[in-house]
């Protein structure tokens, strides 16, 4: 089989190369990859090419590696945690030298990534540093994939690794508050998140101008709660339910 144009990616040395080889006639032969020298740009960075001399057993191809990315193994990039639509990131460093900022870099794909935040550091440090950054999520993307993008003083730039987190892991910790009959005539049923349960849940009832209809303390709440409105006049209401932790409010119609 004839080969003359062959990509590979390679992790090599912390970092992510594109290893184009030229008339490979028998791509069953072992590769070896030593003795690199630089063949352009800047040695380390992104974009710098190195040429292997005679990389297959007969020694008859050479390989030209462009490096597209390096990793930094001192940014140790934890697994993503959910709550209230927002995906909270934290992240260690065992040193910095020289670094710049930080970029959190945000995709719904895995390959295509967008700026999410930043992050500036305080500067040199050879100790362990702690990192947090919260991103609001308003999509219904399946899987987010996170990374971090740090920036070094001179413009150089190297990446974390990727961290993911699916829909369905944020949907069991996310927050909702669902109300029925809507529109309503009488009484109004109002189901609270299962964490909410047994706690003490304060439900208060608003109309358009902002006056507050009707409050309900409940010290020790049940998954539904019943609200009478009967006394209440046709029109859009706006309830409120909330614990010492979270808050949650819904728009409500009176037939």
């Amino acid at each position: 089989m004839s080969l003359p144009f062959v990509l590979i990616q390679l992790r090599k040395l912390a970092a992510i190369l594109i290893v184009t080889l030229f008339s490979l006639s028998a791509f069953s032969q072992e590769l070896i990859f030593q003795n690199p020298t630089l063949e352009s740009g800047t040695s380390g960075a992104n974009g710098a090419i190195y040429r292997f001399r005679s990389v297959t057993a007969n020694g008859n191809v050479d390989a030209l590696l462009k490096v597209i990315s390096r990793s930094d193994s001192s940014v140790k990039l934890k697994d993503p945690d959910f709550s209230n639509r927002q995906v909270l990131l934290n992240w260690t460093t065992t040193e910095e030298k020289n670094v710049s900022h930080f970029v959190i870099e945000k995709s719904n794909n895995g390959r295509d990534y967008n700026e999410a935040g930043l992050l500036f550091t305080a500067g040199n440090s050879e100790v362990l540093k702690s990192y947090q950054y919260k991103d609001g999520v308003s999509g219904q993307d399946p899987v987010l994939y996170y990374r971090l993008r740090i920036v070094d003083l001179d413009g150089r730039e190297t990446f974390s690794a990727v961290r993911m987190i699916r829909q369905e892991s944020m949907g069991k910790n996310q927050l909702e508050l669902l109300t029925y009959p809507n529109p309503i005539v009488s009484e109004l049923r109002i189901t609270i998140p299962e964490g909410w349960q047994n706690k003490q849940v304060t439900y208060e009832l608003f109309d358009g101008s902002g006056r507050l209809l009707k409050q309900v303390v409940n010290k020790n709440a049940s998954q539904t709660q019943i609200l009478n409105v009967q006394s209440v006049q046709s029109g859009t209401f706006i309830l409120r339910a909330f614990t010492n932790e979270d808050k949650l409010v819904q728009r409500i119609i009176k037939s």
